[in-house]
């Protein structure tokens, strides 16, 4: 029996800021819910792990970090808006649904990192905050299973990407990777595998993506692998569920939207 998949994303627009489609097979997506959100560029949008609520970043100093309860089939309902004085650029729900990490320009007195708890309904209440100490934001965020350790790729040539540890009420720096290009995503497979991808302004041959093993042991990340290419970098990584597999977003390569990686 065809399985009905919900996907939420989110536009640069006030116009269909978060949207929620429906795919069950084929070549069609259905659009069955959307919300707008004044004056809001959509950044990033998470799932809650019950399917129940959708958190959204807007980068917008006004309209900040936002949650959506999601009835399952057509309606988005607001249950919870947080104001800050930051551009939000990431939200990502703890693997429980326990905590919400978010990402955001350090306008917001430097906080460049903020982990959220979350009350199972409808509150957010700040739960730790890490001072990134420049105007960049952080990107792409990644939680280790039982949400004491985070991956973020970082939007600086010096601190590309970032690992703390994390005991429920504060963010502890751990290691910092000056990979000499800005961090823009990361994901993590079992909790010992982190993808990374990078990205310059022009183009130039590079290992924009680098694969890490994480040593829960020693609280640090080594570098196993690279991939080189010629463009300006990457955008986006993503783990498939066995992770044999890597799908890269490019950036600036010509004809080369897509890339799909081995791991082995």
């Amino acid at each position: 029996f065809p399985v009905t998949i919900n996907i939420a994303v989110n536009f640069a627009a006030a116009t269909d800021t978060i949207a929620i489609y429906s795919f069950t097979g084929g070549n069609t997506l259905t659009k069955v819910a959307s919300v707008n959100v004044s004056g809001a560029l959509g950044w990033s949008t998470s799932w809650h792990p019950s399917g129940n609520y959708v958190a959204l970043a807007a980068f917008n100093t006004t309209a900040g970090i936002k949650v959506f309860s999601w009835n399952g089939t057509d309606t988005l309902t607001e249950v919870e808006s947080l104001t800050t004085t930051a551009y939000q650029t990431d939200v990502v729900w703890s693997p429980d649904g326990t905590y919400l990490g978010t990402t955001h320009s350090a306008s917001d007195a430097h906080k460049g990192i903020t982990i959220y708890s979350w009350n199972g309904t409808d509150t957010l209440t700040a739960a730790g905050t890490y001072d990134t100490g420049s105007s960049q934001p952080g990107y792409g965020m990644a939680w280790t299973s039982d949400n004491k350790y985070i991956f973020i790729a970082n939007d600086s040539t010096t601190s590309s990407l970032y690992l703390f540890s994390y005991n429920g009420s504060a963010l502890t720096l751990k290691q910092t990777i000056n990979a000499s290009m800005y961090g823009y995503d990361t994901d993590i497979f079992k909790d010992r595998l982190i993808a990374a991808v990078f990205y310059v302004t022009s183009a130039a041959s590079a290992a924009y993506l680098k694969l890490y093993h994480f040593d829960r042991v020693t609280e640090t990340i080594t570098l196993v692998s690279s991939f080189t290419s010629n463009t300006k970098g990457y955008l986006s990584v993503d783990f498939n569920d066995a992770g044999t597999y890597l799908a890269i977003g490019t950036n600036g390569e010509t004809n080369k939207s897509l890339y799909i990686i081995s791991v082995y």
